[in-house]
């Protein structure tokens, strides 16, 4: 995977061009190119044995460009249709490309420079005007070094408090923001005028939505033609797989002549180590399993700075997890793909994961349709300051619907989840992973976004904060449908449940099944509460491995009391809640990196 920058105009400004090069090759591993014009520069990172044959930069007499990101249908950067688009000023073309992807063109001859996001934005890009010098980046580390005194943005801060994730264009830095979906931003070297245009309309709710067997056919139309796309024979591949339902859809229709490897991790014991071994030994497809075990928590407190640091600040610490997996993957063997099957639960069963992702007032706010501010606990949190928080998140608020819908609709939750959640949430991971590989996740493939917009089971039906009551049979039976069509996969069931029981809409005998074997476990579980490790131990680490080192991260004198009251701080401090120590950690450490010119 590749990052790219570039700056104009910069007069006499002093640049330290080596220290830029270092925050889009964090890690020191990537080959990199650098080209200057009379205007200033432009320069792009990328892995050496990457899926895009090296294609990552372009120069001509008349043209110099850079590309960041990824094309799941190309063996190269398509520089001749990019330039015909920046030639023309059309650039509708840009709308059909499958993949996260950031394109910088100079046109030498007239003067112009264009920076385009992806359809939606999932691949990061950020951008910054001062006067007539501007600067461009897909790191935000690049803006710290440039800037003198680089000034920390509390709007982000209220953002990240508030939804997990800044909002529309904030970033952590005044001044600097982030590309929205589908923009193409020129600016003019003569006269440092900027203007921003938008080359495809954001995806919308079909008029009448495919259902039953058509609905099914389509999706499974769709899956198997994308999917395989993310798959290639001459890298090999590493696909995430747990438990449920959206990695296996992935693994069912993987490229037949893939090299393939598969993982699961966990702590010793969860269930989604249980299950994919299981998976994975009745199909004969070599597996590995990355255990959080006594040398991963001797590794955490050093991995919880690393993460932060190495994602740019777009992870919080408690998906640190994500770095020591993709460090083990790589050591046990260079993979050049690395595939997720993140965001399947989102987009097409409804799932809003509360407070880690959907925070807890967001879901009131879809719930009640209106927007829910706990005051007493942000109060708490601000202090002095609560009233320049309220006004900003009710504020933003009203950005959201304006832009997405209103609060109750099905189609404003999948709204956020497609432009707000996976590419705020989940870039953090995609950052880690590309410093180290390809990072790949089918269910951000254009077309399989559209399918979520235009069938009945997605979303648009399951939205959790639309329905009484969770349907977990319904939700499920598209992808019981998608794995089904490979025999292999046919008989094997999905958490002790035949997937013919969801092909062949036997709900009564899913209910059956269920109780069968989920009774027990559950009684079980009831009875002797660790029966079953979790998945990852955040409880247990707070209080154990990362105790001493949150306290001291969290002490007097820390950067976060600048901005949230540090009675709330010593409180959290006292608890094992999770998701506060998480947040206020990671503030903390984003804070000392600013500080520290993003230097570990």
């Amino acid at each position: 995977m590749a990052g790219i920058l570039g700056l104009f105009n910069a007069g006499s400004k002093d640049i330290n061009y080596v220290s830029l090069l270092e925050t889009i090759d964090l890690l020191g591993t990537s080959d990199r190119h650098f080209s200057s014009t009379e205007n200033g520069f432009i320069a792009v990172a990328h892995l050496s044995d990457s899926w895009l044959n090296n294609s990552y930069y372009y120069e001509d007499k008349n043209f110099l460009c850079c590309f960041g990101g990824d094309l799941a249908d190309f063996t190269s950067v398509p520089w001749d249709n990019i330039i015909e688009c920046c030639k023309n000023s059309s650039f509708e073309w840009f709308g059909d490309l499958k993949g996260n992807f950031a394109v910088a063109v100079i046109d030498k001859l007239r003067g112009k420079f264009f920076l385009i996001s992806d359809r939606t934005s999932q691949y990061p890009v950020y951008y910054s005007l001062t006067g007539s010098f501007f600067s461009f980046s897909t790191a935000l580390s690049t803006f710290i070094r440039l800037q003198e005194k680089p000034e920390f943005n509390v709007n982000w801060l209220y953002e990240y408090i508030f939804f997990n994730f800044p909002i529309g264009q904030n970033s952590f830095l005044v001044n600097v923001e982030r590309m929205l979906p589908s923009s193409v931003l020129q600016y003019d070297f003569r006269t440092s005028d900027i203007s921003i245009s938008i080359y495809a309309a954001p995806f919308k709710k079909a008029a009448d939505l495919l259902a039953g067997r058509k609905a099914l056919e389509r999706a499974l139309s769709v899956f198997e033609s994308r999917v395989p796309r993310y798959f290639d024979k001459d890298f090999k591949t590493a696909l995430g797989i747990s438990s449920g339902f959206d990695s296996r859809t992935l693994l069912a229709l993987a490229s037949s002549d893939a090299t393939l490897e598969t993982y699961t991790y966990g702590v010793p014991g969860c269930s989604d180590l249980k299950e994919a071994s299981k998976l994975c030994k009745s199909l004969k497809i070599p597996h590995k399993n990355i255990l959080f075990d006594k040398d991963f928590q001797n590794a955490l407190p050093d991995l919880i700075y690393k993460t932060v640091w190495i994602s740019n600040g777009l992870q919080g610490i408690n998906r640190t997890v994500l770095l020591y997996v993709y460090g083990e993957l790589i050591s046990s063997g260079r993979h050049g793909i690395v595939i997720s099957g993140v965001s399947g639960d989102h987009f097409f069963r409804g799932h809003g994961n509360v407070p880690s992702i959907i925070s807890a007032d967001m879901e009131k706010t879809f719930l009640n349709n209106r927007s829910h501010i706990n005051h007493q606990l942000f109060r708490k949190i601000f202090g002095r300051t609560y009233s320049e928080f309220e006004n900003h998140i009710n504020n933003t608020l009203t950005y959201i619907r304006t832009n997405y819908g209103q609060f109750s609709s099905p189609e404003t939750h999948l709204n956020y989840l497609v432009y707000e959640v996976a590419p705020k949430y989940f870039a953090g991971e995609a950052a880690i992973a590309n410093n180290y590989t390809l990072f790949r996740c089918p269910y951000w493939d254009m077309d399989i976004i559209k399918l979520a917009y235009d069938i009945f089971f997605s979303t648009l039906s399951f939205s959790r904060f639309s329905r009484a009551k969770k349907d977990t049979f319904i939700e499920n039976v598209m992808q019981a449908n998608i794995i089904k069509s490979n025999k292999n996969f046919a008989n094997i069931p999905v958490r002790s449940i035949p997937l013919a029981l969801y092909t062949g809409n036997h709900r009564i005998l899913f209910r059956l099944y269920r109780i069968i074997t989920r009774g027990p476990r559950r009684l079980r579980n009831k009875i002797f509460p660790t029966a079953s490790p979790p998945l990852e131990d955040w409880k247990g680490w707070y209080k154990q491995t990362l105790r001493q080192e949150i306290n001291s991260l969290l002490g007097p004198g820390c950067f976060t009391a600048n901005y949230i009251d540090m009675a709330f701080i010593e409180e959290i401090k006292r608890t094992t809640n999770t998701h506060w120590l998480g947040k206020l950690a990671t503030i903390e450490i984003i804070l000392k990196l600013i500080k520290n010119s993003w230097h570990i």
